[in-house]
C-alpha cells in the first residue's frame, strides 16, 4: 500500500514539473516574440510621465528613414499615450536635443527635461535607457504597436 502513495506522489510531482516547464516556456517565446518586435533606444522617466524611443523592427518598406522610430509619451496619470511628432535634432558629447510638435526634449547619459510646447510645461526624468523594460512598459509599447499605423 506504501508503494501506490509514493507512486501517487511521483505522479503529481511530475504534472506540477511538467506544467512548470510549460509555463516557462511560454513566457519565454512570449518575451522572445515581444522582444523581436521592437527595440528600445531611449526610456526617460518620473513618477507622472514615460518618453520613450522605439524601433518597431517590421515597418513599411516605403518608410523613411527618420519615420523608422517612433518617440511615445505616455502621461501615467491620465493613462494617455501619445505619438511624439519628431522634427529635428542636435547632438554635443553630452547632451542630445530633439524637437518635435508637442515640445523640446533635452538629455544626457543621466537625465532628461522634456518641455511642452503649448503650456510650457518642464518634465524632469530620469535616463532609464540602459535598463531592462519593465513588464508594464512593454505592455504599453505591446498596446500602441497593436494599433494601425498611418
Amino acid at each position: 500500500m506504501l508503494w501506490v502513495k509514493n507512486y501517487l506522489m511521483v505522479i503529481r510531482l511530475i504534472q506540477v514539473v511538467d506544467k512548470f516547464i510549460n509555463n516557462l516556456a511560454t513566457g519565454l517565446l512570449t518575451l522572445l516574440i515581444m522582444s523581436s518586435e521592437y527595440k528600445v533606444i531611449h526610456l526617460f522617466e518620473n513618477p507622472d510621465l514615460i518618453i520613450m524611443k522605439i524601433n518597431p523592427k517590421e515597418f513599411p518598406l516605403a518608410t523613411e528613414t527618420w519615420d523608422m522610430y517612433h518617440w511615445l509619451y505616455f502621461d501615467k496619470l491620465s493613462g494617455c499615450l501619445l505619438k511624439l511628432w519628431f522634427h529635428s535634432s542636435d547632438s554635443s558629447t553630452e547632451i542630445e536635443e530633439r524637437y518635435f510638435e508637442q515640445g523640446y526634449l533635452k538629455f544626457s547619459e543621466t537625465e532628461a527635461t522634456f518641455i511642452e510646447k503649448f503650456n510650457s510645461s518642464q518634465h524632469k526624468l530620469v535616463n532609464y535607457s540602459r535598463r531592462p523594460v519593465s513588464p508594464e512598459v512593454q505592455e504599453l509599447i505591446d498596446g500602441y504597436l497593436k494599433q494601425p499605423m498611418g
